[in-house]
């Protein structure tokens, strides 16, 4: 029997990160890279440019000097050797009769992305094995779901033979939407499970539904509305950044439209800066990193 007394058992945080377009989600990553985890982000919203800034501009980043308290001048000095990305997306292919050819999505942007993360490789010399080897020190960062959602529908429509009339007349796209809809569900399970001991921050878009009583809502921007308000019983952590007068800031509580959640209550603030947030999050949340390796 578990009692509260017992040791607390040292969780990874899966976490769903939601903010609006340019609401500053990817830069914020840079935080955890300078406090010693290695992050290592699936690039499919095509964001990341910003961060090369953040860890190559060594007068100006705050990441490439100490900040008390989050992280050392040692770990700012190697920040940019824990921080990586790769970039993918959809391959577009000509479709229709001539003289009325448009370009529409293969239909294989999912299956890529399943491959990363079965194998990571970064570059050449670089590879990471299975998502499922790493452990504490690591962050997988999927930026971002709503991308990775319409990949799963376009994987679906290409295998009805739907993908090229999509959009373009009406048809019954409910059997594509379902599959696509269990495509992503079983993807959640497995970040969500205790065989991935790594921490995840899945990023994604807000979309505004109504609920049950027609009242809107924010929930993550994924293949259809009623599937929405599901994502978020496959994470632990809702955390969303956001744009609060003139400061950026990440929420942990009070979303307003948007809930949020995280098991630590009662050690987290309600609100952190931007630049710093996540790492200090994870730092309230974890307590400090142990060393990491590149």
């Amino acid at each position: 029997m578990t009692t509260f007394n017992d040791p607390q058992e040292d969780l990874p945080n899966k976490i769903i990160y939601l903010g609006h377009y340019a609401a500053g989600k990817t830069g914020s990553l840079a935080s955890l890279a300078a406090a010693g985890y290695n992050v290592r982000i699936l690039d499919i919203d095509k964001k990341t440019q910003i961060l090369r800034d953040y860890m190559l501009n060594a007068t100006q980043s705050i990441y490439r000097r100490e900040a008390k308290g989050l992280w050392t001048a040692e770990q700012a000095a190697s920040v940019a050797s824990r921080l990586s990305f790769v970039s993918m997306d959809e391959t577009m292919v000509l479709a229709g009769a001539q003289g009325k050819q448009r370009y529409v999505p293969k239909g294989d942007l999912w299956s890529k992305a399943m491959e990363q993360m079965n194998d990571w490789k970064d570059g050449p010399d670089r590879t990471f094995g299975n998502i499922g080897t790493w452990g504490p020190q690591d962050v997988l960062v999927l930026d971002g779901l709503s991308r990775l959602s319409q990949a799963a529908m376009d994987q679906q429509l290409a295998i009805s033979g739907n993908l090229a009339n999509f959009g373009t007349k009406s048809g019954d796209y409910r059997p594509d939407t379902y599959n696509a809809q269990i495509m992503i569900a079983r993807l959640l399970q497995t970040l969500q499970s205790s065989a991935v001991k790594c921490h995840v921050i899945v990023i994604c878009h807000i979309a505004l539904t109504a609920n049950e009583v027609g009242i809107s809502e924010g929930f993550p921007q994924t293949v259809g509305s009623k599937f929405a308000p599901k994502i978020g019983q496959y994470f632990s952590h809702a955390l969303l950044a956001k744009q609060v007068g003139d400061r950026r800031v990440i929420l942990t509580s009070a979303g307003g439209m948007v809930k949020l959640m995280t098991p630590a209550p009662l050690r987290v603030k309600a609100e952190y800066p931007l630049e710093t947030g996540l790492a200090e999050y994870f730092r309230d949340v974890k307590g400090a990193p142990a060393s990491a390796k590149p």
